[in-house]
């Protein structure tokens, strides 16, 4: 009997990613013989996705890690991003937006799929590739076609998964990622002030474990800019459960300035930028979906922060 209980896996990522392992909720199968069932769309995976089964071994560092895919999904999963490799930025998200909103329009709602990095990523009954490689051509300015390169239109597409791959078949990458020692970045967060001392226990403790080895993070969180901190995961929850296109994209930057950039610019960017994702009624709008974006004020001031605060300031 399969236990619903869902935890973290790292998977090791396809050649060429910008990181050598993506992190995916998994259910529980078989605890002795370490089988999980991935319960996310991925992205950056090569042979491994939503509803594969998979065996994990643990890490040094005490990640789970995928070694092996044991059983395929019965759907193919396909990932789309821009053929001219643009960096991931507002227009990109805006043209995933408007796939996303087409492949949902014109191959059904019930269609999985999952946005982020400048990326795409959809399940479909592997019969029905075809017709999505459609759809992504009526959504292109280009009409080029090129099998051998994946491209069609303005995206260049891959296969991440499909059923009839051949199973059982060891992951890649996977070497790597279990001999990774864990490299602590200081003493422990305790979230022990006002703020973050009423925040679920598991909250803290999930926060606590990824910032012993996330300086980036440790830093949010020492700064006590929780509303910086909790925005992206936020809205990739909403992501997952309502879609890209009613997420939309990040309507402003709140993450740490570019050095390669004037800091002066970049202030005035986020300040126009911040005032111009304000409704009438003077809240901030942070999804474009406004059902959606009510979610993520509810849950943002269920953690007692402020919506319509600085992102960038201290709780």
């Amino acid at each position: 009997m399969s236990n619903p209980e869902r935890v973290r896996v790292r998977v090791p990522t396809a050649e060429g990613a910008p990181c050598p392992g993506e992190g995916v909720w998994a259910e529980l199968l078989d605890l002795p013989i370490g089988l999980y069932r991935v319960a996310s769309v991925t992205w950056l995976t090569d042979g491994v996705s939503l509803g594969d089964t998979v065996r994990c071994d643990v890490a040094r560092d005490g990640e789970l890690v995928a070694v092996e895919v044991v059983e395929r999904a019965p759907h193919a999963t396909v990932v789309f991003g821009l053929a001219d490799d643009q960096p991931p930025d507002d227009v990109v998200t805006r043209r995933l937006v408007e796939l996303d909103a087409a492949i949902q329009d014109r191959l059904g709602p019930s269609i999985p799929a999952e946005g982020g990095l400048g990326l795409l990523a959809v399940c479909v009954p592997p019969d029905r590739v075809g017709a999505l490689l459609e759809v992504a051509l009526a959504c292109s300015t280009s009409r080029d076609r090129d099998d051998e390169e994946r491209i069609i239109g303005d995206w260049r597409w891959h296969l991440a998964s499909h059923p009839q791959w051949t199973t059982p078949e060891a992951i890649r990458g996977s070497g790597p990622l279990l001999d990774r020692n864990l490299h602590v970045v200081g003493v422990a967060w305790t979230g022990d002030d006002p703020v973050a001392s009423r925040w679920d226990p598991g909250v803290r403790a999930a926060l606590a474990d990824q910032a012993a080895t996330d300086p980036g993070l440790r830093r949010l969180l020492d700064e006590r800019r929780y509303l910086a901190v909790f925005a992206p995961i936020v809205r990739m929850a909403l992501v997952r459960e309502f879609g890209l296109t009613a997420v939309g994209a990040q309507p402003f930057p709140i993450g740490p300035p570019d050095p390669a950039l004037d800091r002066e610019t970049q202030e005035a960017e986020f300040w126009r930028r911040w005032e111009a994702a304000r409704d009438t009624d003077g809240k901030v709008r942070w999804c474009d979906d406004e059902t959606v974006d009510g979610h993520f004020r509810a849950i943002v001031t269920g953690l007692g922060l402020d919506p319509d605060a600085d992102p960038r300031a201290p709780a």
